[in-house]
């Protein structure tokens, strides 16, 4: 048993082991065929068949055993591989051109609902057309060659012996290349509208092509081994496939790179822009840290889909692709298989429900960690006076680190196990394909299995690429859902025009008045009753003096931003010349100084076009002409000391030459000389110019210098004389 007494010659097959039969096969583009004699039994037969049958040989078997005499079991006879594959083919095929058809079909409706328009044929665009065509023409070469390469025989002689699959196969690769550069060239000529839509066709054939051609490029190396084909085929199809798969990887990444880098622009710059329309008022209640773990860590996360999702596309692809294959040369196995890949995608639908839990708190705690840094950055000082200040702060940080850490490791961890589990699932089934399908399958040839287990291998890494996709899917998705829960939740309440209007410089003012003005803070955390600044009557006039004093918490600085328009008052209004100012725009007159300054190193709403030597002239009055210099509304410097900042700041308010100006404390950091020159020389210059002048300060040294002298104490207003003797206003 086990040894193989046959010997061959001249076509015939003869056996030397009792069998008494001689036979001979044969198969040309004609036909197929068997002969078989059992010379003892004075029998034999001959069967002829279509040159596309694969049965012909165990017709012939079956036949001379029926003559020997012996019990018939007929054998699960094996399909047509040329068959199955080409009608594979055609249903994929078929498939896409229905897709490409209907996009084709769908470009003049958009045209008439003015959503594509005609676009320019310049020589950029034809040139991308003829390019087009051209790299077409060596697939059309590689449909025409496949008889050839299969056979040796020409188009006429397949259509006649190969199965019809492999004839409408045929049609249809070709009709698929003609379409797909019809949709290149109506899409081309009229180009939809929207950036990213018009993106998605190209986007969509691409991925098809590039996981297509890897599919093609597994099935191409593993068919090497055991295929009749000249070699001469094979690495002509095996180029071309890696041409594709190459190249439609490489547009693909790139252009996918583009429009989520785009996107990623289109969503900070919109939330950006719904923050600027936002009334500072309403951006005080903002949560600081949100808003940089939102723009700043979520739209990042968002901008880095694009590989991950050229990879995920591209595996699923090539797996479904490989799916297909396996199943045309065993379909039992393959469904084996399929069942065990979905095992592993249910075992990943139910970790990822549990991990996007832990996602989403340690999304929560990212926006605790960005508010604690920035606490930091803006009270270093206040931290760095104590050593169990800066210590109890940076515990605070390490707590709110540790549980980010924490959680996500609690997530990933999840995928981790999910993973190696899924990952065993595939080695297991591996083994099973070579230990027991011979087994189970003893009609499966070595070519067969050998291939299936080529395939398999290679199939781990588009699987383990899916499955290592989902939990970066699911940070994407908690980090999407986290950017559009916060787009909604900016309380904008300016009109968008407001930022495209180019705001005239206003001239003179006669007067600022507050009339019956109410503001009343929210206490949303206390059952008692927020702090209330009114109601105050108040006026300035044209080349006039105020000072506001009073106690810390007397209401200086709320009403300095009611003046300036940066509060809305609950009650009364603020009049500019007499009149409230337009769309509650009061602070388009003011140039100011806050205690809390921002200093920018680039001069913003400033007009500096052949002003250099004023500016010259005031970079040396404030003694900063040895420290700063001024290019093109840039400071070339701004690591300066606290003081020289605030000169700076006070620079670009002389250089806005607004019509009202408002210092809050800032002489409270300058030396004696300059805060002297300051109160009697820069407020009395400003004066002189017509502007109206209002200044908190403490420096009650200089009290003459103001024309008027406003005490706040407790929200309320009361004017004091020239010699610091109080009157009550109420």
């Amino acid at each position: 048993d086990g040894i193989n007494f046959s010997s061959y010659g001249m076509g015939w097959q003869a056996y030397v082991d009792g069998k008494d039969l001689v036979d001979h096969g044969g198969m040309n583009p004609n036909f197929t065929s068997f002969v078989g004699f059992m010379p003892k039994k004075k029998a034999g037969c001959a069967v002829l068949a279509n040159s596309n049958s694969s049965n012909t040989v165990t017709i012939g078997y079956l036949a001379l055993k029926y003559l020997d005499g012996k019990p018939l079991e007929l054998p699960s006879l094996p399909g047509n591989t040329l068959d199955k594959a080409a009608s594979l083919i055609s249903v994929m095929v078929g498939f896409y051109l229905l897709c490409v058809l209907a996009f084709i079909i769908y470009i003049p409706i958009e045209v008439a609902k003015g959503k594509r328009g005609f676009g320019e044929l310049g020589l950029l665009k034809i040139g991308k057309l003829a390019l087009g065509f051209v790299v077409l023409l060596p697939f059309v070469l590689a449909v025409y060659l496949v008889p050839f390469a299969m056979s040796n025989v020409s188009w006429d002689t397949a259509v006649i012996w190969s199965p019809i699959s492999f004839q409408v196969a045929g049609v249809l690769i070709l009709a698929a290349i003609a379409i797909s550069y019809l949709g290149f060239l109506l899409s081309s000529l009229f180009p939809q509208k929207n950036k990213y839509i018009r993106s998605i066709p190209m986007v969509i054939v691409l991925s098809l092509l590039s996981g297509g051609a890897n599919a093609m490029v597994i099935f191409l190396i593993s068919s090497s081994l055991f295929s009749n084909i000249q070699l001469k085929y094979q690495l002509y199809y095996f180029a071309l496939a890696f041409f594709v798969y190459i190249l439609g990887r490489k547009v693909l990444q790139t252009r996918l790179v583009e429009i989520t880098f785009d996107i990623v622009y289109d969503m900070r710059m919109r939330l950006i822009e719904k923050v600027f329309l936002t009334s500072y008022q309403r951006f005080e209640r903002l949560d600081r840290g949100r808003v940089y773990a939102t723009i700043n860590d979520d739209t990042g996360q968002i901008s880095n889909s694009a590989n991950i999702v050229v990879q995920l596309v591209t595996s699923i692809i090539t797996t479904i692709g490989a799916f297909l294959y396996l199943a045309t040369i065993a379909f039992w196995a393959t469904a084996i298989t399929v069942l065990v890949v979905g095992a592993i995608a249910t075992l990943y639908g139910i970790v990822s429900q549990k991990a996007e839990q832990y996602f989403e708190e340690a999304r929560d705690t990212r926006n605790v960690f960005m508010g604690l840094l920035n606490g930091m950055l803006d009270g270093f000082k206040e931290l760095s006076l104590q050593v169990n200040k800066k210590r109890e702060y940076r515990n605070d940080i390490a707590v709110s680190c540790d549980e980010f850490r924490v959680k996500i490791v609690k997530a990933v961890v999840k995928f981790i196990n999910a993973f190696l589990i899924g990952e065993s699932l595939l080695v297991i089934v591996l083994g099973a394909v070579g230990f027991a399908i011979p087994r189970i399958f003893p009609d499966i040839s070595t070519f067969t299995l050998m291939s299936f287990i080529m395939i398999l291998l290679y199939l781990i890494g588009p699987i383990n690429g899916i499955l290592n996709s989902v939990p970066q899917i699911m940070q994407m998705r908690v980090s999407w859902n986290r950017v559009k829960g916060f787009e909604a939740d900016i309380p904008a309440n300016m009109a968008p025009e407001v930022l495209e209007i180019t705001q005239e410089r206003p001239g003179a003012v006669d007067s600022l008045k507050a009339e019956g003005v109410v503001y009343k803070y929210d206490r949303e955390d206390s059952d008692g009753e927020g702090f209330k600044v009114g109601p105050i009557d108040f006026e300035a006039k044209k080349g006039e003096i105020t000072f506001i004093i009073g106690g810390n918490g007397s209401g200086k600085t709320t009403l300095a931003k009611l003046l300036t328009g940066l509060y809305q008052p609950d009650e009364g209004a603020i009049l500019v010349a007499g009149a409230p100012g337009k769309d509650g725009r009061i602070g388009e007159y003011f140039s100011t100084v806050f205690a809390n300054y921002h200093l920018f190193q680039k001069m913003y709403n400033v007009e500096l076009a052949g002003r250099d030597h004023l500016v010259s002239n005031n970079l040396e009055m404030l003694s900063l002409a040895d420290k700063v210099s001024v290019n093109g509304n840039k400071f070339s410097t701004i690591d300066l000391s606290g003081g020289q900042r605030k000169r700076l700041a006070l620079l670009q308010c002389y250089l806005e030459d607004s019509p009202i100006y408002l210092f809050d404390e800032i002489a409270a950091d300058q030396d004696p000389e300059f805060r002297k020159f300051f109160y009697r020389d820069l407020l009395i210059r400003m004066k002189n110019e017509g502007k109206i002048v209002i200044a908190i300060t403490h420096d009650d040294h200089y009290f003459d210098v103001a024309d008027k002298i406003i005490k706040m104490d407790m929200g309320k207003i009361e004017k004091v004389d020239a010699n610091f003797r109080t009157t009550s206003k109420d």
